[in-house]
């Protein structure tokens, strides 16, 4: 899609406020594209025109309604070598006698942002305050991960809280993805990642593992406390589950790919995560274990990442990890990985070879030999560590990768997780703290990114307000400075 020779054009007319209200065809906005992310922009423009009391319409290219307005706005995706991805320029100029401010965007995001751009000055300012400039991001990717509850049998990371426990339902909701993405937009975010332990029953079919694939949400009934992080899906968990919605394979595998073209429409970059090596959800079927040592274990996962990238054509990324506490070496670990993660994605590779997975490779291997064992990835490969550690807003001058920074291959480069362990109910209001944290950063040379995120509360919607909004808010917009 961001290789597309799109226009979309928003028809606006620069004049003064008494004018608009002179006039009944005051703004005309004319998408000569149906390209999602530009029609959201424009969307945003006519919402920021309407709550300024000005008139507007959506009409065709050549409609006469454009010809009448008072405002030009021609907001065009125009590939140039010179311009940054992303980055977009506002220009004035007249045409037919009227002045028209051109967006032009380096790509569809570039346009999207563009045109974000002009609707939140017209909030702020009004028609007047629109103003000739160039813009691109100082970071090449910014992200926001959530780890996600979505089944008591495939759990995430930090499951065991009533956070996560009274998020379940949210993760099969629609419509809290389709206001985080549209959130995400807004606020220039454009990559997204979903991090389970082991996703792959409650998202895909196997066709070599037929009985794997998870019907139903289910969560569970028992008391936290009696659940250990390291195992996250103990006996007394099955014992107790308790159904939440009722759908098939198929029913999710439509919701999920429902959900990822949400994210691709609002220009952002569907990733997920998995840990391993977990097995969670397959209750040991076929002879799997949780075991890098077992070869069954090692052809399901090859099947299931074959499987996931197939399956979700809008699947943009995919990132791995190992425990710590894996069966093998660090080395035997890093060969496992590629013969499952690597391999499954090259086989789905084979069968469409049009798709681009981007691989983020997650500590605590060596990046020389991450490097060595990948070297023959076709995709982009980068890595990704946590920047402050654990504490976000312990400092804005982290130096626990600092020995990672500097082994970076040349060419590769790092996402910085900024990981908030802490903060979990307070609303962070420091941007002076948020500023120098990002000048801070390691050389953008190295820097893939950010990945902004938490362990131990999930980020759906809020648990904790005595007098909630129907339905709760989401946490991003309880938590908004």
């Amino acid at each position: 899609m961001g290789g597309d020779r799109v226009v979309v054009l928003a028809a606006l007319t620069l004049a003064s406020p008494s004018a608009f209200a002179a006039t009944e065809a005051t703004v005309a906005l004319v998408a000569a594209s149906d390209a999602a992310p530009l029609r959201f922009a424009l969307d945003e423009i006519q919402h920021a025109l309407l709550g300024r009391g000005i008139k507007a319409r959506i009409d065709s290219p050549n409609g006469g309604a454009s010809a009448k307005a008072l405002l030009r706005i021609v907001v065009a995706v125009a590939p140039d070598p010179a311009r940054p991805a992303q980055g977009f320029v506002l220009r004035f100029a007249k045409t037919g006698g009227a002045r028209t401010l051109f967006v032009e965007g380096a790509d569809v995001q570039g346009a999207m942002y563009g045109g974000l751009d002009v609707a939140e000055t017209i909030a702020l300012d009004g028609v007047a305050g629109l103003r000739e400039r160039t813009a691109a991001p100082y970071l090449r990717h910014r992200g926001v991960k959530i780890n996600a509850p979505l089944d008591a049998r495939t759990p995430s990371f930090s499951d065991a809280g009533d956070s996560a426990w009274k998020n379940v339902e949210t993760m099969w909701d629609f419509s809290f993805w389709q206001e985080l993405f549209d959130r995400l937009a807004r606020d220039r975010y454009d990559t997204f990642t979903l991090w389970s332990l082991h996703p792959f029953p409650s998202l895909v079919k196997v066709p070599e593992f037929p009985k794997v694939a998870l019907a139903d949400v289910m969560a569970h009934d028992t008391n936290f406390t009696t659940i250990d992080p390291a195992d996250m899906v103990p006996a007394v968990v099955l014992e107790h589950l308790v159904r939440k919605k009722t759908m098939s394979m198929d029913d999710k595998i439509a919701f999920w790919r429902k959900v990822m073209r949400a994210a691709r429409d609002r220009g952002v970059a569907f990733h997920i995560a998995a840990y391993n090596c977990y097995t969670h959800g397959t209750a040991g079927q076929y002879g799997i274990t949780p075991s890098i040592k077992n070869p069954v274990t090692k052809d399901y996962m090859r099947s299931s990442v074959r499987e996931l990238v197939l399956t979700y054509p809008d699947l943009a990324g995919i990132e791995v990890t190992t425990r710590p506490t894996t069966t093998g070496t660090i080395a035997e670990s890093e060969s496992w990985l590629w013969d499952t993660y690597g391999r499954g994605i090259l086989d789905a590779k084979a069968k469409a070879p049009d798709r681009k997975v981007t691989l983020v490779r997650r500590g605590p291997a060596p990046l020389a030999l991450v490097e060595s064992v990948f070297k023959d990835y076709p995709d982009e490969l980068a890595f990704s560590d946590k920047y402050p550690a654990d504490h976000l807003y312990a400092t804005t001058k982290p130096h626990a990768i600092d020995a990672a920074i500097a082994s970076i291959p040349k060419g590769r480069r790092m996402w910085l997780e900024l990981r908030n362990n802490s903060l979990f109910y307070l609303r962070f209001g420091d941007p002076e703290f948020a500023r120098d944290l990002i000048r801070n950063m390691p050389p953008l040379a190295k820097v893939a990114g950010l990945d902004f995120g938490a362990d131990a509360y999930t980020w759906g919607r809020e648990v904790t307000s005595v007098d909630p909004e129907s339905p709760r808010a989401s946490y991003f917009a309880k938590h908004w400075f």
